[in-house]
């Protein structure tokens, strides 16, 4: 087996036990909201270390993170209600999440009523030339769903809700989290 292999195996297999150790303290009622952000601060520095020392490609790291997501997204968000239907949920206007990058290639994740004419706005005002854009389907949960995908992307925060992430990253991340919002 090739290094890079054996080094896959163990970052997949360690992403395996962060999630079956954070279920566990789940469990006995230990788990806070802070446990999914550590899973993922873990995550990272790992993934740093396989990237620089071992040489692993970006786009497995992307995906295994994308897989870490998956998983503590099956098993926390439901139980944790992130996306729950609070009793006046249903009473609030819905919005769209919205995934934007500018010609620098830095990314917004942001959250509008009306996020077409949010991007002209960025654009007019901020001085931005917006070369992708992508919108969620309409949602009552946005607002979570923006705070959710903010708090995922944090050490890559450039100002704001500007990102320096991967634009595709970013619209997997923010469909991910869209899909739970309505299951």
């Amino acid at each position: 087996m090739s290094k890079e292999n054996k080094a896959k195996l163990l970052l997949t297999n360690y992403v395996e036990e962060m999630v079956s150790e954070a279920a566990q303290k789940y469990n006995k009622a230990e788990a806070d909201e802070d446990i999914i952000t550590t899973l993922f601060e873990d995550f990272d520095k790992l993934s740093y270390d396989f990237y620089h020392k071992v040489g692993l490609d970006k786009e497995f790291l992307s995906n295994l993170r994308y897989e870490l997501l998956v998983l503590i997204r099956k098993m926390f968000c439901p139980a944790t209600h992130a996306f729950s239907s609070l009793p006046d949920e249903r009473k609030k206007e819905s919005g769209y999440v919205y995934v934007i990058e500018n010609e620098h290639g830095n990314v917004k994740i942001g959250k509008s009523i009306s996020p077409l004419n949010r991007v002209r706005q960025i654009e007019t005002i901020g001085g931005y030339k917006i070369i992708r854009k992508w919108v969620s389907q309409k949602t009552v949960f946005f607002s979570k769903i923006e705070t959710a995908a903010h708090r995922l992307f944090y050490k890559n925060r450039n100002n704001g809700e500007w990102f320096d992430v991967d634009f595709d990253d970013a619209i997997k991340i923010v469909s991910s989290l869209s899909d739970t919002s309505t299951n």
